[in-house]
């Protein structure tokens, strides 16, 4: 059941970083800048853990062809496996909307909580990191 044809990324899949040909594979149209409710981890690879009044911060798309496009980005995120497919309500300078994005089934141990909710500040700079609550 298709909700909404937007999209919320916040790790590898935005703009410059090593997965973001993927988006553009798939005719992801760019929208605006957003945040949702959430922490941000990082351990082996970003993940964004809800029920927090934190933000993540990241980035809007929209698909000509959404189902075409969630069906690979399920499979990119192992939706199941590593990541659950979630309706998010993200908070961009265009008002707030709907949007699917991946969050995280847990947080590994070890995992560094990205304080800011700002994958790319952590990638220019890990010391905004903390250890996650619980992990040394």
């Amino acid at each position: 059941m298709l909700v909404t044809d937007f999209v919320f990324v916040y790790g590898t899949l935005m703009r410059g970083l090593p997965a973001a040909g993927l988006l553009d594979d798939l005719g992801a149209e760019f929208v605006d800048l957003g945040h949702v409710h959430g922490r941000l981890y990082v351990s082996d690879f970003p993940r964004l853990v809800a029920g927090s009044d934190d933000v993540v911060r990241g980035e809007i798309y929209r698909f000509a062809e959404p189902e075409r496009a969630l069906a690979a980005l399920d499979k990119f995120e192992r939706e199941g496996d590593f990541y659950t497919r979630t309706l998010f309500e993200v908070t961009s300078s265009r008002g707030t909307l709907d949007a699917w994005g991946y969050v995280s089934q847990e947080i590994p141990p070890g995992a560094s909580w990205v304080v800011d909710g700002n994958y790319r500040s952590y990638l220019s700079d890990p010391a905004h990191a903390s250890h996650a609550p619980g992990n040394p």
